[in-house]
């Protein structure tokens, strides 16, 4: 069973598919520079039964009522997820519950998403540290008195995977960096900044 994220995008997106069916328990781990990445996945795979089949999984839970393991890695940073349902004995790892507490994503120094569940439903947004570095960013572009170089500023959000948090937060900077343009006598119209919906698929695993 696959589980080697192609890229940060992949790791995003299978996230998503794991905790909207369910998997909203996550533990993070980083692994050991020095040490050989498959074995640590073997070791972690054959620990809490990780590559059981989709068909599978849906018998064991049904007989046993056994909590459902999965496994996502992208570089040296693994993410362990499962099911509610009866743990295994090994179960010794941390695990946040992602209804209560959202999962920090890092995919640089400066984007870091966060991934909850929230009235049953999976939703990503940025960290609050990422959109204070987004906004920054647009700063300095009204600072130079340049409609272009705002719009294009703004145009490189819709790069970022369309969820709804994100778009909901893209709405927000829109807004805030319509009056900050207005204010420095930059007239910048709403339907210059264009906010994308549409997300992108892209391919998980390698």
């Amino acid at each position: 069973m696959k589980h080697v994220a192609e890229s940060w995008q992949g790791l995003i997106q299978g996230l998503v598919t794991w905790v909207s069916h369910g998997y909203s328990f996550v533990c993070k781990t980083h692994y050991p520079d020095h040490k050989d990445q498959k074995t640590i996945d073997e070791k972690l795979i054959r620990k809490y039964r990780a590559d059981l089949e989709k068909t599978k999984r849906w018998r064991v839970r049904k007989e046993t009522g056994a909590a459902m393991f999965a496994l996502i890695r992208l570089k040296n940073t693994a993410y362990l997820l499962h099911t509610e349902g009866v743990l295994p004995s090994v179960y010794d790892d941390r695990f946040i519950d992602l209804r209560k507490e959202p999962l920090a994503v890092r995919v640089s120094a400066s984007l870091v998403f966060e991934i909850s569940v929230k009235n049953g439903k999976t939703d990503v947004c940025l960290s609050r540290r990422t959109y204070e570095w987004m906004e920054a960013g647009l700063t300095d572009a009204v600072q130079t008195r340049s409609k272009t170089r705002i719009i294009a500023q703004f145009e490189r959000l819709n790069g970022l995977p369309a969820y709804h948090g994100i778009v909901a937060q893209k709405v927000a900077i829109a807004r805030w960096l319509l009056h900050e343009a207005h204010g420095r006598g930059i007239w910048v119209g709403r339907k210059d900044l264009r906010v994308s919906t549409r997300r992108r698929i892209t391919r998980v695993y390698v």
